[in-house]
């Protein structure tokens, strides 16, 4: 089932901005046209997956389109990706119909040159209610020991984060 976006989440989910970051390390030169914006789906009334900030939209590094784009698919299941859109040969897999294969994207693309890479709500940390504290506390652990930070840091770090979250939230 596709998991549609029904809100504006005023930013990227943590665990997009993983997926990201997983992306980047992967395919080095690859750049990010972003996460998050507030936004309908062009052409559409419904509103898109970067309003709730579950996507990430990649150029990738010159001639690994393709193959950036199979990776994604091939990565789904750990990623929590539910859809992966090649915009330039108007090319899309959903996990909704993942026995159907890549099909031809009827969406519009005129002039768009990047990979669209969507997740279900449990793969960007989100819950029904807000974000999953366990996926916040995974990505911040994971960007703090990158920048060499032992574990706890990226614990309170998680930990601040979700409480400003719902602060926020909470107010809105």
């Amino acid at each position: 089932m596709y998991d549609f976006a029904t809100y504006d989440a005023k930013g990227p989910a943590p665990g997009t901005l993983a997926l990201w970051e997983r992306v980047r390390r992967e395919w080095p030169g690859a750049r990010s046209l972003g996460i998050y914006v507030a936004r309908n789906i062009r052409g559409a009334d419904r509103l898109s997956l970067h309003a709730e900030g579950r996507a990430v939209d990649v150029v990738p590094p010159s001639g690994a389109r393709d193959a950036l784009a199979e990776w994604a698919r091939e990565q789904s299941g750990a990623l929590g990706i539910q859809e992966v859109i090649i915009y330039e040969t108007r090319r899309i897999w959903t996990t909704a119909r993942s026995r159907d294969g890549w099909r031809t994207y009827r969406g519009p693309s005129r002039g768009l040159r990047h990979v669209h890479i969507g997740q279900h709500r449990r793969g960007a940390g989100i819950g029904p209610g807000g974000y999953d504290g366990a996926v916040v506390a995974a990505t911040a652990r994971n960007i703090a020991e990158e920048q060499g930070f032992v574990w706890w840091h990226g614990a309170v770090l998680a930990a601040l984060a979700a409480g400003l979250y719902w602060q926020e939230r909470n107010q809105a």
